[in-house]
């Protein structure tokens, strides 16, 4: 069944059912059922789904090609896009100690950009094993969630805060070479929690979140793709700009509420992800 409007409200004004329409639009391109390039929803199309007005319907797609989710092609429709662009979320630039600390030592060969790196095979849910690598922890501070974030963990909006982790995944013998970048965005996280402080934490990250929230995961769902890196990435990880990188999004969720989304980023020319036992379809 569709959202149904009041039967009073056929004015298509009723702000909490248009918003509730483009959220859900929103979440299924985050979610990968409508992904960017392709149509949305007409009006027509809303206006059955939802069976709301055409004034309502117009306005879903309005806001949606105003907060960066769609592009406009006249009488044709509305296009999905990726999102909006960090800017337009007031995202706060990369912090300067995590900038600092993964720029490169141009005067060490192992350390140049384009140096030659490990490659690695991840389980699908996995991460690059521990006798290859070293985890460094960057930057931990309280930022404003980037639209994707703050869909996938049902948060109020982009603006809202949340615990951000920055780590850096090395090479173990020379600390040298930079294999990933992780970044955890963890809503409710207190100030005083260790969660919240950039040390190393004993145990695997869902344990780390079922001690220090006092919430268990119980599921995890990931979306993985291949992009060119951002700049920012593309620095990390001591590679030539817009080279690809393999992109994996996670989010753990307890009792069907997500807690955490964590975003790996690996050069994608040396790194492979593995999936055993998949049903053939």
């Amino acid at each position: 069944m569709g959202h149904r409007e009041p039967a009073n409200s056929r004015t298509g004004t009723t702000p909490l059912l248009w918003s509730t329409i483009r959220d859900q639009i929103i979440r299924d391109i985050v979610e990968g059922k409508i992904p960017p390039g392709s149509w949305l929803p007409t009006n027509a199309q809303i206006q059955e789904r939802w069976e709301v007005s055409n004034r309502t319907s117009r306005r879903v797609l309005q806001e949606l090609e105003q907060a960066g989710w769609a592009q406009g092609r006249g009488t044709r429709g509305y296009l999905a896009t990726a999102g909006p662009a960090p800017q337009q979320i007031g995202q706060p630039a990369l912090p300067a100690a995590f900038a600092d600390a993964t720029l490169p030592d141009t005067t060490r060969r192992d350390t140049a950009p384009g140096a030659p790196r490990p490659a690695h095979t991840i389980p699908i849910n996995g991460q690059i094993p521990a006798e290859f690598a070293r985890l460094r922890i960057i930057s931990v501070g309280y930022e404003p969630a980037p639209a994707p974030v703050a869909y996938a963990l049902n948060l109020t909006g982009p603006g809202a805060a949340v615990c951000v982790r920055r780590r850096l995944v090395v090479t173990p013998t020379t600390d040298a070479t930079p294999l990933e970048v992780r970044i955890s965005y963890t809503p409710g996280v207190h100030p005083d929690s260790p969660l919240a402080k950039p040390q190393l934490l004993p145990d695997t990250w869902p344990d780390n979140l079922a001690t220090h929230t006092g919430h268990r995961p119980t599921t995890a769902t990931s979306y993985i793709s291949t992009r060119p890196a951002e700049d920012w990435e593309a620095v990390a990880l001591h590679l030539p700009p817009a080279t690809p990188a393999l992109v994996r999004l996670t989010t753990l969720a307890a009792s069907g509420t997500p807690i955490d989304q964590t975003v790996s980023i690996w050069p994608a020319a040396t790194t492979t992800i593995q999936a055993e036992g998949h049903p053939i379809a």
